[in-house]
């Protein structure tokens, strides 16, 4: 046997020990970061399918998270469902627009459907169909101009609003299949990326795949 073509022979030589720390630190560096990455995702995952959506006006639908075309962060819903931080925060604002477009097939007569703060300030004051409140067509008209003219920006109207009705409540429901399912397939991903490596240098070096000890 060729004692040239053996792991032995290479253990002797500085570089090729060199070499075999960098590869294990390579290794090692990048199954943390890709783990750290999973992990740092939530190891519960929002259930798209089991994430329930309630629209309390209209016909009083109740759909998945999946059949409104809505994703959620994995860390939105820790303490539960907060409609007023929900709806407060203008980052939200596409998954809201998304939200009511499913909840409502008709917004509310004075309702630019871009405006879903306007949305909310008028359900606040004329309630639902199904339970309407007793208010003033002046005041409406005043709190409508109010939120066309008089408050511009996203901050002011949204401090303005007194989330007295929710036009929709979220019932979130999280899963660790897809936690389970990236870890596996990651972690054997690299394994398999790695070994494919190793053999390779074998071969470059040795000549052949599989080497002897």
């Amino acid at each position: 046997m060729d004692n040239k073509k053996t792991i032995s022979y290479l253990n002797g030589k500085a570089w090729y020990r060199f070499l075999k720390v960098i590869f294990i630190f390579i290794f090692i560096a990048v199954i943390l970061i890709a783990n750290g990455i999973n992990i740092s995702e939530g190891i519960g995952r929002i259930d798209k399918d089991k994430t329930f959506i309630y629209c309390n006006g209209g016909d009083k639908r109740i759909i998945t998270a999946k059949q409104a075309g809505v994703y959620f962060s994995n860390y939105e819903f820790i303490k539960g469902f907060d409609y007023k931080k929900f709806y407060g925060d203008y980052y939200n604002e596409y998954i809201i627009k998304d939200i009511l477009k499913a909840c409502y097939d008709k917004v509310p007569e004075h309702n630019n459907d871009e405006d879903i703060y306007l949305m909310q300030r008028v359900y606040e004051i004329v309630g639902f169909k199904a339970n309407p409140k007793k208010y003033d067509d002046n005041y409406l008209k005043e709190q409508f101009k109010i939120m066309t003219e008089g408050y511009k920006s996203k901050d002011q109207k949204i401090s303005y609003l007194d989330y007295s009705i929710h036009l929709f409540d979220i019932k979130p429901a999280h899963t660790y299949k897809d936690f389970v399912l990236y870890f596996f397939i990651t972690n054997f991903s690299i394994l398999l990326i790695f070994e494919v490596l190793r053999r390779v240098f074998y071969y470059i070096v040795l000549g052949t795949i599989k080497p002897k000890e």
